[in-house]
């Protein structure tokens, strides 16, 4: 039987898991969202969930971290986390979508276009970084469900020394996290250099307080 299934031009074996993806890219099948590092995410791990509406598209993405600070080993099963300093998780995630995309915050609810991102026509490829433990939820509306407001046709495809994102009257902005130039290359081809002076240096917080109310 098992000789006769592996025969078919439309079945491939994987020796591992890991080699799960590279079968499935043989035989033409396509994953939702390709997750590809952009840094040393050391042990940490993005994975994903799809969930496809009526004019719109769900990406939840999480940093899971090891396999052993999730699932059994992560206090389900023996009663106690086991917290560990992780390296942050950078990606650019190529997602099966169309549509504007936006970050959506599921504590706040608030909607917030990304202004950051290259596409082609079935697919939208965005800048993830999250923490150990952190999530993200991002959707692609090409139905206009989310009423979020208009942004302009032209969006920010890379852009170094800051962050772009879209200010209150949908224009772009830059937001510096250095001093230096910033630079901004955009989806209609154009490239602009903006110079930021005066950005404070970080702040190493020595102690702090949280807290919480209900």
């Amino acid at each position: 039987m098992m000789t006769e299934l592996k025969s078919l031009k439309d079945v491939r074996q994987a020796q591992t898991i890991k080699d799960v993806p590279a079968a499935l890219d043989s035989l033409g099948i396509e994953s939702d969202a390709r997750i590809q590092y952009t840094s040393d995410a050391g042990q940490s791990k993005l994975i994903n969930i799809h969930h496809a509406a009526t004019g719109i598209d769900y990406y939840y993405v999480y940093n899971r971290g090891l396999n052993n600070n999730s699932g059994f080993g992560y206090g389900w099963k023996h009663g106690a986390a086991k917290e560990m300093d992780l390296p942050d998780a950078s990606a650019n995630i190529t997602f099966r979508a169309t549509g504007t995309p936006y970050r959506l915050d599921t504590w706040t609810g608030e909607i917030t276009p990304i202004a950051t991102y290259t596409s082609t026509d079935s697919s939208i490829t965005i800048p993830v970084r999250l923490r150990f433990n952190q999530s993200t939820v991002i959707a692609f509306d090409h139905g206009k469900v989310l009423n979020a407001g208009e942004v302009g046709k032209v969006h920010v495809t890379s852009v170094t020394g800051g962050e772009a994102y879209y200010d209150g009257d949908g224009d772009l902005a830059i937001k510096a996290t250095s001093n230096g130039l910033c630079h901004v290359a955009l989806s209609d081809g154009t490239a602009k250099d903006v110079r930021a002076d005066g950005v404070p240096p970080p702040i190493n917080l020595s102690g702090w307080k949280l807290k919480v109310e209900d």
